[in-house]
């Protein structure tokens, strides 16, 4: 009886599968059981099923691993996009006078001083705290002597620098937004760079009731346009992050720490500059949001969190880096980063911010580039993030001329004598329009769905319909037919 069972069974089984050989949607395949082909065409019609099985497999492995690598393409979406789309970026003014003689008088005159110091051995040495910013060979005993002097009188850093550098009034005299005149100190903010006090237009920098600027319109009438005084003085005295007069422009995003990796431009004194920005959107789809950080290599919103700043971005992310390779070295962060929980460095770090310079300030890459992977230190990544804003600029200038007559009164001011010995600054998009890029992946399901039909039809011949033939055939039919 059992035997009998089981050669049922077998018989089932074989006819089953001779029935479904004969009608199947799968190409080849009924070659292999049809009855009036001999042997050994069964065998190469076989032969060839197989090797259409085995090539639908491997292509089908091909596409499923491009499918999970989800390599990311970004494309122009539009290159008409109205100006407002995009944020009037960050403008931070940094002069290259860091000490004004009058101001470290002032200082000097209010001093306790050690006995035998004079306000003149005071006054010879002040040079030396150039070397908090920036890389400079030290006098140490010098460096000593500031420091007991100003420990003395209870001066920190950050007191010593505002009390010595120019102000942003003292530096930017007149300013016009969007072709209106609008008192400097609403559109100028203090800010601090690693050049030291500077003054920042459209940054956030984590200051409350932050507004962002953004405009209609383009060209130099409708942009931002101020004067600035270059507070020229005695060279032979003259403390300066530069070899000569002039300022420092950095643009940036408006969520950026302006400086370390800021669009930065030169303007020289006497001269009328013009910055003409083009500015250049990155947006993510969905398809690229729905990835994992590691597949998509960016980050979304509120992502990663950073320590020191509300919003994350790979140049925050940067400058915190840079922050936590400054407390390495030298176990304090100088005042002009972002406000932290570290102990803030002192007249008597100079020596070793001086010495560690290079160190801590040099990056292994750059960070302002639409193909940019991360903003890389010798000790840290910092992805980008998915969406973002680029931009570019392009400058001009021509020397001052005191003309008579002129069709603006912008360059007309009471705090204004020569003309020729300011400078004029313009910055404004330089188009109506700007560009929108999206990064997108390059497979996606339904392409990995009509990946999968075409292989499969390409080799076999068959579809979804094939599918349910099986279990028809296998499922249903085997047990209600024989």
């Amino acid at each position: 009886m059992l035997v009998k069972k089981r050669e049922k069974k077998e018989n089932r089984f074989i006819k089953t599968c001779r029935d479904f050989g004969a009608h199947t949607s799968f190409h080849g395949v009924k070659y292999i059981v049809s009855k009036d082909n001999t042997i050994y065409e069964k065998i190469l019609w076989a032969i060839v099923v197989l090797l259409c099985i085995a090539g639908s497999v491997y292509m089908t492995m091909i596409f499923w691993n491009r499918f999970n690598s989800n390599p990311i393409r970004i494309t122009i979406q539009s290159m008409h996009k109205h100006t407002s789309i995009i944020p009037f970026p960050g403008i931070t003014i940094c002069p290259a006078v860091r000490q004004i003689p009058e101001k470290v008088d002032e200082l000097l005159a209010d001093l306790v001083l050690p006995v035998n110091v004079s306000r003149e051995d005071i006054r010879a040495v002040m040079p030396m705290l150039m070397g908090y910013n920036q890389y400079r060979e030290l006098d140490i005993k010098a460096i000593d002597l500031l420091s007991s002097v100003f420990r003395l009188n209870g001066y920190n850093a950050a007191d010593v620098f505002k009390r010595i550098e120019p102000s942003c009034s003292e530096i930017i005299l007149k300013c016009r937004w969007e072709h209106q005149y609008v008192p400097c100190e609403k559109l100028f903010k203090t800010s601090y760079t690693r050049d030291g006090h500077c003054c920042t237009f459209n940054g956030n920098s984590g200051r409350k009731n932050f507004t962002l600027y953004r405009t209609l319109y383009y060209g130099v009438q409708m942009g931002l346009s101020v004067i600035l005084n270059p507070l020229i003085t005695n060279v032979s005295t003259q403390v300066s992050t530069l070899n000569s007069a002039g300022v420092k422009i950095l643009i940036h995003s408006p969520e950026d720490y302006p400086g370390l990796f800021s669009i930065e431009k030169i303007l020289a004194a006497g001269r009328e500059s013009f910055i003409r920005i083009l500015g250049t959107k990155l947006i993510s789809s969905s398809d690229v949001e729905s990835l994992t950080a590691k597949q998509r290599s960016c980050l979304i919103a509120n992502e990663m969190k950073l320590k020191y700043f509300n919003e994350y971005r790979d140049t925050n992310c940067g400058t915190e880096c840079k922050m936590d390779k400054v407390y390495h070295y030298c176990d304090c962060i100088p005042y002009y980063f972002p406000p932290s929980d570290k102990l803030m460095c002192n007249i008597s770090s100079i020596a070793c911010l001086s010495k560690n310079y290079n160190r801590i300030f040099r990056s292994s890459t750059s960070s302002n580039s639409h193909t940019r992977n991360a903003t890389s230190t010798l000790e840290c990544e910092c992805p980008p993030q998915c969406n973002d804003v680029f931009y570019a600029v392009q400058t001009s200038n021509v020397p001052m001329a005191d003309v008579p007559y002129t069709t603006s009164d912008f360059y007309k001011s009471e705090q204004v004598k020569h003309i020729t010995d300011m400078m004029v600054v313009h910055m404004y998009f330089g188009s109506h329009y700007q560009t929108v890029m999206i990064r997108d992946t390059i497979t996606s399901t339904y392409y990995l769905l009509s990946s999968f039909g075409g292989v499969f039809s390409l080799f076999l011949g068959c579809s979804f319909v094939s599918i349910l033939e099986i279990i028809y055939y296998f499922c249903i039919r085997i047990f209600t037919k024989y």
